[in-house]
């Protein structure tokens, strides 16, 4: 390079190493006085040491009516495995005969609305 062109590279990566040194320092001040501002600290502790709000959700489902207003019960019943296969074997048949809507609980209203309390007896195999 020629001397001219050297002098002038060195002048301007003089003026920009001043340039940076002047402004480090106003930086540096800026910052801190952006830092201590009183904002900044609240939301600083609220967002690392304080526990964050749980947020408020709307439901957009309508609410489940009560029990008392629907016109069944849920109820669970313990059943032998031999017994609810046949359950499920008659269920099955009976889709298969036509009854689309047929289930387990359809066929056991269906066997309470049909059962003969008298025939049924002391007979210790069916209880």
């Amino acid at each position: 390079m020629d001397e001219p062109m050297s002098e002038i590279m060195n002048d301007a990566v003089e003026t920009i190493e001043g340039a940076q040194a002047e402004t480090q320092p106003q930086m540096a001040d800026q910052m801190s006085q952006i830092l201590s501002e009183d904002i900044v600290q609240d939301v600083l502790r609220a967002s690392f040491y304080e526990e964050p709000a749980k947020p408020v959700r709307k439901s957009r489902k309508k609410a489940a009516p009560k029990s008392d207003d629907l016109p069944y019960k849920v109820i669970c019943i313990s059943m032998y495995k031999e017994d609810l296969a046949e359950l499920d074997g008659k269920v099955k048949a009976l889709k298969a005969a036509g009854n689309r809507k047929m289930s387990r609980s359809a066929l056991i209203r269906y066997a309470l609305e049909t059962v003969d309390l008298d025939a049924l007896g002391r007979d210790r195999r069916h209880i």
